[in-house]
């Protein structure tokens, strides 16, 4: 039973998207399916049997068709046909093969890999849902308004404006006064005449900031804080705790009260109390409290096992599949064969694992 489980996730998790069925592709997030219903009509098929019987609704036969063609010669080489030399026309009905069943429509649906876009060709909305992308201000932009020709292109600039006013026109050739909506040119008096409007872009210098998207660096282990050790399942948070304890102080006498501080730490964790005992047994002062850290050297560091490999070989292989499988079957777990460390162990492991084995 183990065996043929293992064979249906490699059959759905590993065939090419272009070999899987319908239901294989819609569950295959590396795949997506795509409908495409092509329609036609038989009749385009008249002339080529093997591609009419192709076709589940065409059949190839033969059909009574009217005589109708021009030449004498064409027209009696059909059986049936006559051709009329004083009205230039062919009559009568032959029998022609054809395509016959009328429309049809043809299911061409397809399954195709998912094309992965690289974070740099990413708009802002596909960015910010990729956890392996980012999406910033990755460098300023700067230019001066007065060069933007457009009303589009300077209103786009924050702090640039289109801007409009109205000038005499003085311009003194004819094909330069003429070229601005407004002017005439008289050449009677060879002077340029009449209002028009000038718009350009105002503001001046400018400065804006670009955004595109970007790959998110990883961290190594020893790069991260602990959250961000813990969210990966590649490394693991090691404690290296120094802790002290109240119990340990003595009370000291500070502005004539005792207190209970570890100047080393400057801590203020413990608190005094009073107390019975002693060598003599009599009453006395002691220190309490909870425990508090004197040094913190804890790090993150990769882990010190390969999660899958369930067998503890140092390889990942078919037997970690096969055990890791024998876990799912039993409902028993085993952080060493958690692949994605989530702490479950389900189908996904499995799937991981002989992506891993097959260096997918």
């Amino acid at each position: 039973m183990k065996y043929i489980f293992i064979i249906f996730i490699l059959n759905i998790s590993y065939s090419q998207c272009d070999a899987i069925s319908e239901s294989q592709c819609v569950s295959n997030s590396n795949c997506e399916w795509i409908e495409y219903l092509e329609s036609g009509w038989c009749g385009s098929f008249n002339n080529n049997s093997s591609e009419c019987n192709s076709v589940d609704s065409c059949s190839y036969t033969t059909c009574q068709q009217e005589c109708d063609w021009g030449g004498s010669a064409e027209c009696e080489s059909h059986p049936g046909c006559s051709y009329s030399y004083l009205t230039y026309s062919c009559s009568g009905t032959t029998t022609v093969p054809c395509c016959s069943g009328g429309s049809y429509q043809t299911d061409s649906s397809y399954c195709q890999e998912i094309e992965v876009l690289e974070c740099a060709e990413m708009n802002q909305l596909q960015c910010m849902q990729d956890a392996g992308c980012n999406w910033g201000q990755n460098e300023i932009e700067s230019g001066n308004c007065d060069a933007l020709n457009s009303y589009t292109d300077c209103n786009s600039i924050s702090d640039c404006s289109w801007t409009s006013y109205q000038q005499e026109c003085n311009w003194g050739g004819s094909q330069e006064c003429e070229s601005y909506p407004g002017c005439s040119y008289s050449y009677l008096t060879y002077s340029c005449s009449g209002t028009t409007t000038i718009s350009y872009c105002s503001g001046g210098n400018y400065e804006t900031p670009v955004y595109s998207c970007e790959e998110v660096e990883e961290l190594e282990c020893t790069e991260m804080y602990q959250s961000q050790c813990d969210q990966n399942s590649g490394c693991e948070w090691v404690e290296d705790i120094a802790w002290g304890y109240c119990g340990n102080l003595n009370p000291t006498w500070n502005n004539g009260g005792q207190f209970c501080n570890d100047p080393s730490v400057s801590t203020d964790q413990c608190y005094t109390y009073t107390c019975y005992g002693g060598y003599y047994g009599e009453w006395n002062t002691c220190c309490g409290g909870d425990p508090y850290i004197i040094d913190n050297n804890s790090y993150c560091e990769e882990v010190s096992f390969i999660p899958g490999d369930a067998t503890g070989d140092g390889y990942l292989d078919v037997m970690d599949v096969v055990i890791i499988v024998d876990f799912i079957l039993n409902d028993e777990y085993d952080i060493y064969a958690d692949v994605n460390q989530d702490g479950i162990l389900n189908v996904m492991d499995v799937v991981e694992l002989v992506s891993a084995i097959l260096g997918d």
